[in-house]
């Protein structure tokens, strides 16, 4: 007898529907060498300044019982193993924005000068864990040799090793606690971790909710929102029900949000996410993510709305540049 009234606005849900359907089959056949992979592929959006969730998709059709057919899937993929029973995909790039925001927070500026060149990184602090003493030398896209510049580039052009160069200069367990604070854990719910350089460029599961949650952090002046996809429930003689708990946090300084939102703008004007800007004279900011040619993400944000967007492997290490994946 209860009546459940929930958060998501069906202009924004049918438009998302349609664009997944557009885009994204349910599953690719004849994908057989060694590097099998089952696609998946997830958009959530999320009300920035609330953190009620209006739209939620995937590829695949909803189905309990059957498990040996691709094209059909039990998991909601945006959601975490406790709301949707799956663990999160490999955030990839779009976890840089934590590197940046403890960046801000440990007094630096965004128009600093580093070394990102493609170099071995030796030395990291970890005031929770111990220091870190590095000998693995980590690359770029496209075997990029990085430049000299400052995070405003490296964030617009995603560069590995200017992110090094910035994490080098911080406390990394400040970057763990940084996604903490902004509702950021691994998709079975485990904390985040930053023990090792290579996690800085996003080697954690996260969920694409929290993704979103996060970016819409920044777009709201700092403040966090727990997302929710109830508005009110009420029983059948029309009392109200308690909701699941949610509220909203002052997790940054307006001022480092504001500045991180400056640096996330340019991914969108002139940096790795312009070709997904709609250039309709609405001001967006957003990030690119990739790991290891397994998973993409794109998350975008205006100051009313994020919306995340996660493709590739849902289970296995297909890589999502090669055929047949290339044939989206």
């Amino acid at each position: 007898g209860l009546n459940v009234y929930l958060t998501i606005d069906r202009r924004l849900q049918a438009a998302a529907e349609q664009a997944m359907t557009d885009n994204v089959q349910t599953s690719i056949e004849g994908y057989t060498n060694d590097l099998t992979g089952r696609l998946g592929a997830a958009t959530t959006s999320i009300e920035t300044k609330t953190g009620r969730i209006l739209e939620i998709t995937q590829n695949t059709l909803f189905s309990e019982t059957i498990t040996d057919d691709p094209n059909y899937s039990s998991l909601v993929y945006a959601g975490n193993l406790k709301y949707g029973g799956a663990t999160g995909f490999e955030g990839g790039s779009t976890f840089k924005v934590f590197t940046l925001l403890e960046w801000l927070q440990e007094g630096h500026s965004v128009n600093e000068v580093l070394n990102g060149n493609v170099q071995v990184f030796k030395n990291f602090r970890n005031s929770c864990f111990g220091d870190i003493t590095n000998s693995t030398l980590i690359n770029n896209f496209a075997k990029s040799p990085g430049y000299v510049g400052t995070p405003m580039r490296f964030t617009a052009d995603s560069l590995n090793t200017g992110f090094l160069a910035m994490a080098s200069q911080l406390d990394m367990c400040g970057i763990e606690k940084t996604a903490a604070k902004m509702g950021v854990v691994r998709g079975n719910g485990d904390p985040v971790e930053v023990r090792v350089p290579f996690d800085v460029l996003g080697s954690n599961n996260i969920a694409p909710i929290d993704v979103a949650a996060a970016y819409a952090t920044i777009a709201n002046n700092g403040v966090y929102c727990t997302p929710k996809a109830i508005d009110r429930i009420t029983d059948a003689s029309g009392n109200e029900v308690a909701l699941p708990e949610a509220s909203c946090t002052q997790a940054l300084e307006p001022n480092i949000a504001a500045t991180a939102a400056f640096a996330l703008q340019g991914v969108m004007t002139g940096g790795s996410g312009r070709a997904s800007n709609p250039y309709d004279g609405t001001p967006i900011l957003g990030k690119t993510g990739t790991h290891e040619a397994k998973q993409t993400w794109l998350v975008a944000s205006s100051t009313n709305v994020t919306t995340a967007v996660w493709v590739g492997n849902s289970d296995g290490d297909a890589d999502v540049s090669r055929w047949p994946w290339n044939h989206l």
